[in-house]
């Protein structure tokens, strides 16, 4: 990963590390003046033990039965039951079905973690939130249908559920947290109308190869694909009109990608590092190539800007090391700074309408001297730093051209 797109990332750590650390202090504070449930006594009815929470219904904290058929009771004490907190059935050996009454709202972070046995689970029709590792590592979980009641699918709620083939997830679901299905051999996802954040949702989903989005689907959210691994091919639908920063990036088996005309907004690093693509069509409705859109993506040979776009983004095909052919947009105006650094482009046109460029094909040490245009700036910087273009300097090359950068000049 290089130096730009690591700081990217140090700065998500940052802020999630900052995050933990607020709630922790809130926590505390809970503690200390009796308001939230870690300061509730514990009371014990029948298999479960429970607190009573500041909306006075009950959060089991642990269950001490050893049924293997378990429906939840939706009162304790004559409370509502609202929450499994966290941790209630860790590593419970004899379970095999759960079942939650309409009063569950929130099942909490690894509430189910490591039921081995674990193969049915009923979620009701309260359930909204599903708890980080909530279900993590339950071996004997096959399929699980996601209802539409619930809104938050936190991280890797389904992680390493070595069996778990089938998901079904419903129209209603919102927020999809980072690697919810990483290790289960999922194949087939359907994608509801509904959900507005992904983050890095199906990375380490190694089998995941099949994508189907729901009719309608305008935006395709930051991050939802990235470091998804195993897809070669994804159908963005025409309704499609967003895709959101790194949607789609480090897809390394991605072969091939189309934007559709409906795409009029795409973010930064949409398709960087995509290792294995090879064909890309970009649509007519985007004015611009966001910046790393396509870096490091090491197998592109050939790409075709078309006239819609007037401008290229800093370091959009960085790194491209194979990236030979490339026909620029006839109304490009911005060709932004190494946006072509280190690609193997041999020939190029540069056309008329280039107003602006800042060593944007530095360190393209194939490319021969390239057609430029006389109405092109003398400001231009575009091909500053390209050290193969010494060859020959025609006596009516642009005064702005350095040195290490002939070009032939036409009328």
């Amino acid at each position: 990963m290089k130096h730009q797109h690591t700081s990217r990332l140090l700065t998500k750590a940052l802020s999630v590390t900052l995050s933990a650390t607020l709630l922790l202090s809130m926590a505390v504070v809970g503690n200390v003046f009796g308001t939230t449930a870690f300061a509730a006594e514990a009371q014990t009815e029948g298999d479960y033990t429970y607190v009573v929470l500041d909306d006075d219904t009950a959060q089991i904290t642990k269950y001490n039965g050893t049924q293997a058929d378990v429906t939840v009771p939706a009162t304790l004490g004559g409370k509502d039951v609202s929450e499994i907190g966290s941790r209630a059935f860790e590593n419970n050996d004899e379970l095999t079905s759960i079942a939650f009454p309409t009063s569950v709202k929130t099942i909490g972070d690894h509430a189910f973690f490591s039921c081995d046995l674990l193969e049915n689970v009923d979620f009701g029709s309260g359930v909204t939130t599903i708890g980080p590792w909530c279900f993590e590592q339950c071996r004997a979980l096959q399929s699980v249908e996601v209802p539409a009641n619930v809104k938050k699918l936190d991280s890797r709620a389904f992680s390493s559920c070595p069996i778990l083939t089938t998901v079904k997830l419903n129209e209603g679901l919102e927020y999809m947290g980072d690697r919810v299905f990483a290790g289960a051999p999922v194949s087939e996802i359907y994608i509801p109308l509904t959900v507005t954040y992904a983050n890095e949702t199906f990375a380490e989903a190694e089998l995941l190869e099949t994508v189907n989005f729901a009719e309608g689907i305008t935006a395709i959210p930051n991050d939802m694909f990235e470091d998804c691994n195993s897809i070669r091919q994804l159908t963005i639908p025409d309704t499609v009109t967003r895709l959101g920063n790194d949607s789609l990036c480090q897809m390394r088996s991605l072969e091939s990608i189309v934007i559709p005309d409906s795409v009029t907004e795409w973010g930064t690093y949409v398709l960087y590092e995509c290792d294995k693509l090879t064909n890309v069509t970009i649509g007519k409705g985007v004015t611009n190539i966001p910046d790393n859109a396509f870096g490091h993506c090491v197998s592109l040979k050939e790409i075709t800007i078309p006239d819609n776009v007037t401008t290229i983004g800093n370091a959009s095909f960085k790194d491209c090391s194979k990236l030979e052919k490339v026909t620029l947009s006839k109304n490009l105006e911005d060709v932004g700074s190494y946006s072509f650094e280190r690609t193997a482009i041999k020939e190029l046109t540069l056309p008329a309408s280039v107003k602006k460029g800042n060593y944007s094909f530095f360190n393209c040490t194939s490319l021969k001297p390239f057609i430029l245009t006389r109405a092109t700036p003398r400001s231009s910087r575009a091909c500053s730093g390209t050290q193969a273009l010494k060859a020959s300097r025609s006596p009516r090359a642009s005064p702005s051209c350095p040195a290490s950068c002939s070009r032939t000049v036409r009328s």
